[in-house]
């Protein structure tokens, strides 16, 4: 078989390889004249330096000869897939006892530039893909690729997928507020959101079937996908023009960045999932009062 020095030797024919990578001695950083590292203005490293090893290329086996649009790790870091402008999903699995990467699988969506990938189902057996206007869902095993029908205006390569319910969800924002809810076992809409202003960013929340999105102004909305409704709606003015958010369930921490570089951070949010906020109830009838407030009651059950 080939060696590991030829391996790089035909990736860097394929490709260009910046100077520093060129060897694969540690790099080392050196720190301010106290010998110390500073975060927000603060002292929080001792050390007078950090030490990075550089580590064989992950797609030395089989080089990409386009842009890279996308990479993913497995949650075992076993495996990590890349994707790019050549329409190719490329796996590499990680050898016994060693840090390098070797290819193991490609799968080709003929016509479609990929500008997102993404590991699909407990064994990993799937990737979904995001095209310009399109997802595929490719099965690895069968190496056939599906296409899932988005029909308005969507951007499939903001997808997020929550692979803890049962079917299988994704979803996936839109124009002018909405976002597409979709089922990955059947291949079909589930339902349409819609919220204020450009929805710029979504992960999924506290809640088994939460979703949270948040939009250009700042605001978070938060969704029950069991009745499609928003439950929760909170606006940051910090957030102003944010561009993504990251949901830490373990925490409760929603982390919002913007355009202005600020990463804005709240706690709290586990606390939103409440089996009496999600819960609906029959409404048995309803009396207006003297502040003009409307009161619903229940009778005895």
């Amino acid at each position: 078989g080939a060696t590991d020095d030829s391996l790089e030797e035909n990736g860097d024919r394929v490709r260009k390889r910046p100077k520093w990578s060129s060897s694969r001695s540690s790099t080392h950083i050196q720190s301010n004249e106290d010998r110390s590292l500073h975060v927000n203005g603060e002292k929080s490293m001792r050390k007078s330096e950090l030490s990075l090893r550089r580590l064989r290329d992950v797609n030395t086996t089989c080089p990409s000869d386009s842009s890279i649009n996308s990479t993913e790790f497995d949650a075992t870091g076993r495996l990590v897939l890349t994707a790019g402008l050549d329409a190719h999903v490329r796996i590499f699995a990680k050898q016994a006892n060693s840090d390098s990467y070797n290819f193991r699988h490609s799968l080709f969506v003929e016509g479609v530039p990929i500008y997102r990938a993404g590991f699909l189902g407990r064994d990993y057996g799937q990737i979904l893909v995001a095209g310009s206007h399109s997802l595929y869902l490719s099965d690895i095993e069968t190496n056939t690729t599906e296409k899932i029908q988005l029909h308005g205006n969507w951007r499939p390569s903001s997808f997020v997928i929550h692979q803890n319910t049962t079917p299988t969800m994704a979803c996936v924002p839109g124009e002018q507020g909405s976002i597409a809810v979709m089922s990955l076992s059947s291949r079909t809409k589930l339902a349409t959101l819609t919220a204020e202003g450009h929805i710029s960013g979504a992960t999924f929340g506290a809640c088994e079937r939460d979703l949270m999105t948040v939009n250009n102004e700042g605001t978070v909305h938060v969704w029950d996908l069991r009745m499609n409704r928003c439950k929760q709606k909170v606006k940051e003015t910090a957030f102003y023009d944010a561009t993504t958010l990251a949901f830490c369930d373990a925490k409760g921490l929603l982390a919002v960045g913007t355009a202005s570089g600020l990463v804005g951070l709240q706690t709290g949010w586990n606390s939103s999932c409440k089996d009496d906020v999600l819960s609906p109830v029959k409404v048995d009838g309803y009396e207006l009062c003297d502040d003009g407030n409307l009161r619903a009651f229940l009778c005895d059950r």
